[in-house]
């Protein structure tokens, strides 16, 4: 065992070996956690019901410069893993890339034995038997009530049996029992859509509700740029579930009656890669064009505006894109004839950055003052927010030389910010996306992070993955209940004045 595993294996070990290789201990940086939360046992006589830990590699950290190239170990911890993204390289100070790893690898302990001395166990026999005991020919033998006062108690006898057999790997909640819940959760939310995909390294499942689906096209949305009802916010919540490396994925749209934004779309995801994103928006995608081809709307691609958050990082971007495309090449020639190229520009032009996300890096370079002499940081400021809003490339193009002239050393830093992919995104003089378009979105996603913060509040954090998925249906209701009596409250209004009106032209007020 060297310390450094490569590609895919198995190896069956025995306790001795796995003590002398040190646990089989790697040099990659891994973060361990539990799977199936923590479930299954070292004393399972089968491996399907043995303890498991999940190790998944943490990927590298490089400089975004090619010249530079300068290789950081990423931190296991994943605040840690952000803070130290935020930082700039310690050599050449430009943008730092994280390239993750799809590598898990999955150590799976079993087949430990341990003496017991319970008369009663019998993991085929339920609570009721147990305490009668065994029929034998020489009568009832075996109850549990012998085998000690606390023993008499029912409940207590069931709590007892219900821990053997998880521990033995034939409960409800180990490996296979996860898929067993899986099915018995959808059975029982059946007006749930819920699809889940596992493969590729990745596991994804997302829950919409008929009402949320039908938020994504409000029947009495009027766009205006005062009014932006139109587009969808995308980001993901790190806080949610208990499992240090899922991430909830929440897309929301406007809700005109409530004025403010509502879930359309939820879906746990193991991890951020484009592979996570991609199943999400296409379970999205699906969702919207069914509903757009139920209200006999024209399937257009301005029902996908979005508006692309986090770090700018390509998972997101790729993942929609993957899902964009995938959905309208799956479509006859007479309703999308495009080629996967022109889908993929037509994507782009349907994304739109997160200008807090720039804002942030820009104070974040403009605090270094070997870079922004503290004198001149105002005016850096300036200059680089200019570049949001100028709508002539020559003024942009002016403007990038001014600030490459007065301060040469964010050249690296600004250039990240200028590839193409990043600046159509953020800048409007580079922008893919329609002015009038663009209008209609916000230019942050503070409402989704606020959306966030009240699903916090509301159902709580660290929640395992079914009384999760129960607590986003719960979270659902609230908004959806305020909804219907928001609704039913102007309807009512309506009809008073109907009522005034009438009275009025005929006479009889």
């Amino acid at each position: 065992w060297s310390g450094w595993p490569q590609g895919r294996f198995a190896l069956d070990v025995t306790h001795a070996q796995f003590v002398k290789e040190k646990k089989l201990l790697t040099h990659w940086p891994t973060k361990q956690n539990t799977y199936c939360g923590g479930r299954g046992s070292p004393k399972s006589d089968t491996v399907d019901g043995g303890k498991i830990k999940r190790y998944v590699c943490q990927g590298t950290i490089k400089c975004s410069n090619k010249k530079c190239g300068h290789i950081i170990r990423p931190l296991v911890d994943p605040k840690h893993q952000r803070e130290q993204m935020d930082e700039s390289c310690p050599k050449c100070e430009a943008v730092l890339d994280h390239y993750p790893c799809p590598s898990i690898s999955y150590l799976i302990i079993w087949g430990q034995k341990k003496d017991d001395d319970k008369k009663y166990r019998n993991l085929n026999t339920t609570a009721s038997q147990a305490m009668v005991g065994k029929e034998t020919a020489d009568g009832f033998i075996g109850d549990a009530p012998s085998c000690g006062q606390k023993f008499m108690s029912h409940p207590y006898v069931d709590h007892c049996l219900q821990k053997e057999k998880e521990e033995s790997g034939k409960g409800r909640n180990t490996g296979f029992g996860h898929f067993r819940r899986l099915r018995e959760w959808k059975e029982k939310h059946a007006t749930v859509v819920c699809k889940d995909y596992t493969g590729e390294g990745v596991t994804v499942i997302s829950v919409q509700t008929q009402w949320m689906r039908e938020q994504a096209i409000p029947e009495d949305s009027v766009a205006s740029e005062t009014n932006p009802v139109s587009g969808l916010l995308s980001d993901a919540a790190h806080k949610y579930f208990n499992d240090p490396n899922a991430h909830l994925i929440a897309t929301t749209t406007f809700s005109p009656p409530l004025q403010k934004w509502v879930p359309n779309l939820f879906s746990y995801a193991d991890g951020a890669t484009a592979k996570h994103y991609e199943l999400h928006f296409i379970t999205l995608i699906e969702g919207i064009m069914e509903l757009a081809r139920k209200k006999e709307i024209p399937l257009t691609d301005n029902l996908l505006l979005m508006v692309r958050v986090v770090d700018f990082s390509p998972a997101q971007r790729n993942g929609f894109t993957d899902a964009f495309v995938a959905f309208f090449l799956a479509q006859p020639p007479e309703i999308d004839n495009r080629s996967a190229e022109e889908l993929r520009k037509a994507a782009q032009a349907l994304l739109k950055g997160c200008e807090y996300h720039y804002h942030k890096s820009v104070t974040r370079v403009s605090r270094l003052g070997s870079i922004v002499p503290p004198e001149t940081k105002r005016q850096f400021h300036k200059m680089c927010y200019s570049l949001v809003t100028l709508k002539s490339v020559d003024d942009f193009n002016q403007t990038v030389a001014d600030l490459k002239e007065q301060w040469p050393k964010i050249v690296r830093w600004l250039e990240w910010w200028l590839i193409p992919e990043h600046a159509c995104m953020i800048f409007a003089s580079l922008r893919t996306m329609s002015p009038e378009d663009a209008a209609k979105l916000p230019s942050t996603t503070n409402a989704e992070e606020a959306m966030h913060a009240s699903l916090y509040r509301t159902v709580g954090k660290q929640k395992e993955l079914f009384s999760g998925l129960d607590g986003l249906l719960a979270f659902e209701k609230k908004i959806r209940l305020n909804y219907q009596t928001v609704k039913s409250k102007s309807f009512t209004l309506l009809l008073k004045i109907l009522f005034v009106l009438t009275a009025i032209f005929s006479g009889n007020p």
